[in-house]
């Protein structure tokens, strides 16, 4: 399906929230509830050492229906319920949105980056790679053909579909470019294009996709244990790159960065539906509305943030425009560019606006008097004997200096307070002196020292138990 320019509104004004998903995807009906295992003596292959599990979902009326089906290969194929495929496809077919497809999920072995990795250097230990030519062939010249002469199928490029996620969006990447007159249509998910960038640069010329593909592309700002940023503008590199071969957003390329978006089998199940509906979706669906986010939501001065859109179609498909050309009314209050890094130069108000396929969306962006990243500490000092005057001495810090520097208020002889403002996650390392230069003990070690580390807004208690 194109995503067409069928407009629906003119001007949305958006709430700043991310975006929330698809909801529950109801039960299969139109598959059985677990795909069938093909037993792997049925298509053997010479390409790999040992040959992969394959599973299949077949339509519960396919030897009736009279059809063929297009088919879409998926990687990983032992996640297939995890994926909550059926179920997917089902919920699309009832609502009208497409008709039913045959999926085959092939199993991951134990040497899974070295099957999903074209060659790369300088990967870590973990990750051997360059198997991924002989994987791919395993597909094409084996079980392909024996998808292909066993089950309804429509076989052609332009009914078949390869996806993968991780590990597994790079072998869809990479096979795709290197067997267009195969695959003609590419679903590639939170890949790992950050794993080599040079490497993947290196091999990026050495790829022809079809005029005629359909490539989805996604991943999630919130990818656990892995340094999400780095594929988010991995992800942004490989489109202009695709961008330059002349693939054209809405006819070839289809891409989302989703806010909510982690590296696991629920936020894939959850983006599913955009690319069935891309790739075999019945008709142009019109674009509903864009809105406009912020990730950190609030921004003070000094702050830096990523703003973003979703577009929105009709029939439930999201996609991040990019390159996006935000605008702000005020860049003397909130600094924008075109990509979306925003910083707050000054308290205030600003507006951004975004226009994409016909459709402006405005936010109004407040920038508030201080960081929002600042934490607070509160901390009392107590010493063995009353003082006339302390001061305290940093001896190191992280970060920025301390905001408005430390400065001890007496209660009485004996206590003393202070509120420390930095920025979350810095700390600083500090020493009490009195009035006649000796520092305070600290601890039961003789330490004279103390590390305040801002990681909440906290109250604590320093004793001094002597001077030296």
């Amino acid at each position: 399906m194109k995503r067409g320019f069928k407009l629906l509104g003119i001007v949305i004004v958006s709430s700043m929230l991310f975006s929330c998903g698809q909801g529950a995807v109801k039960p299969s009906s139109l598959y059985p509830k677990n795909p069938y295992s093909i037993p792997v003596s049925e298509y053997e292959t010479s390409y790999m050492t040992t040959t992969p599990q394959v599973d299949i979902f077949l339509p519960n009326d396919y030897k009736t229906s009279g059809k063929k089906y297009p088919v879409l290969y998926m990687h990983d194929g032992q996640n297939l319920n995890k994926w909550m495929v059926a179920e997917n496809i089902s919920q699309l077919v009832m609502e009208g949105l497409m008709d039913e497809i045959i999926v085959v999920g092939i199993y991951c072995r134990n040497e899974r980056a070295f099957d999903y990795l074209p060659p790369a250097e300088g990967l870590p230990n973990q990750c051997p790679s360059g198997g991924l030519s002989e994987y791919g062939k395993f597909i094409v010249e084996d079980l392909k053909p024996y998808i292909d002469s066993h089950y309804p199928t429509l076989p052609g490029k332009e009914h078949t579909a390869l996806l993968g996620s991780s590990f597994g969006g790079i072998a869809t990447y990479y096979l795709t470019g290197w067997m267009p007159e195969v695959f003609g249509y590419a679903g590639v998910i939170s890949p790992i294009f950050r794993i080599s960038v040079d490497n993947a640069e290196a091999l990026n010329p050495g790829l022809h996709f079809s005029k005629n593909i359909k490539m989805y592309i996604d991943g999630g700002w919130i990818e656990n244990n892995y340094n999400w940023w780095n594929m988010i503008d991995s992800m942004r590199v490989t489109k202009l790159w695709l961008l330059q071969q002349g693939l054209a957003d809405g006819t070839n390329l289809l891409y989302f960065e989703d806010p909510k978006g982690m590296h696991n089998e629920v936020s894939w199940a959850d983006r599913l539906r955009n690319p069935l509906l891309f790739f075999f979706g019945k008709a142009d669906s019109p674009l509903e509305k864009i809105e406009i986010g912020m990730s950190p939501a609030k921004i003070g001065l000094g702050d830096e943030s990523r703003i973003y859109a979703t577009a929105y179609y009709a029939d439930g498909v999201r996609e991040t425009p990019f390159p996006p050309k935000f605008v702000s009314s005020d860049q003397s209050v909130l600094a924008v560019d075109a990509q979306g890094h925003a910083k707050g130069l000054k308290p205030g108000k600003a507006t951004v606006t975004i226009e994409y396929k016909g459709i402006t969306a405005k936010e109004e962006v407040t920038v508030l008097g201080k960081s929002v990243s600042l934490m607070t500490v509160k901390f009392t000092v107590k010493t063995p004997e009353p003082v006339k005057s302390m001061t305290v001495k940093i001896i190191a810090k992280s970060g920025d200096d301390v905001q408005g520097g430390i400065v001890l208020n007496k209660i009485d002889g004996n206590t003393w307070s202070a509120s420390v403002e930095n920025k979350k996650g810095a700390w600083i390392e500090f020493s009490i002196v009195n009035e006649s230069g000796l520092k305070g003990i600290l601890s039961k070690d003789g330490k004279s020292t103390k590390k305040i580390v801002f990681t909440a807004n906290y109250e604590t208690e320093i004793k001094i138990t002597g001077w030296k």
